[in-house]
């Protein structure tokens, strides 16, 4: 009618008990593992350019901006070589008149003439 349940060896209490804990383990640590994969954030980080003043589109040539504002092409001048221009004559893609940009424009035109990085600019003189 009913059965009687066999006393374990010690053997079998051992095995059992060992199977319980390893599986209770191997639990835990996979919902630690799914949890921290669920809330970990991750953080990318990213190079953002320092905020600089709204560039100047200035109606007129190319030729009036770098002359109003000591801009030049090709070399540097004596004074500014290996210095950093402060300012930069472009035209960017779409716009009908150039612009006289600050550092931001500076960089992007650097970028594009010595690093190859298309911003779509025309680069028409660096200034003082």
């Amino acid at each position: 009618m009913f059965k009687t349940k066999q006393p374990q060896t010690f053997k079998q209490h051992l095995v059992g008990s060992l199977t319980k804990t390893i599986a209770m383990v191997v639990g835990f640590m996979t919902s630690f593992l799914v949890v921290s994969a669920l809330t970990q954030q991750t953080v990318e980080m990213e190079y953002v350019d320092p905020p600089e003043t709204p560039a100047i589109t200035v109606n007129g040539s190319v030729g009036d901006l770098v002359a109003k504002h000591d801009c030049w092409t090709g070399a540097a001048p004596a004074d500014m070589e290996g210095k950093m221009p402060g300012h930069v004559v472009v035209t960017k893609a779409g716009a009908f008149s150039p612009t006289y940009g600050g550092p931001r424009l500076v960089g992007k035109a650097l970028e594009q003439i010595f690093e190859g990085k298309n911003h779509n600019l025309t680069v028409h003189g660096f200034c003082r």
